[in-house]
């Protein structure tokens, strides 16, 4: 099992943190950045049924949006 924590307040490259709230960068940055980063540097299973995604609080929230 590999765990991975983010800090939780990604945003895009020019994006206030209220405007990444709002259009769910994070979510954005998880997909299309720290999945394939995760997924090029260890040995996965790089497939839907072999990830689970969790959070407390803030990043609980995250997690049932993403």
């Amino acid at each position: 099992m590999l765990v991975v924590m983010d800090r939780g307040y990604a945003s895009l490259p020019g994006e206030t943190r209220a405007e990444a709230r709002r259009r769910g960068s994070f979510a954005q940055v998880v997909i299309r950045e720290l999945i394939p980063t995760i997924e090029s540097h260890y040995r996965v299973i790089a497939d839907r049924h072999h990830r689970a995604i969790a959070g407390l609080s803030m990043g609980a929230g995250q997690a049932v949006s993403i």
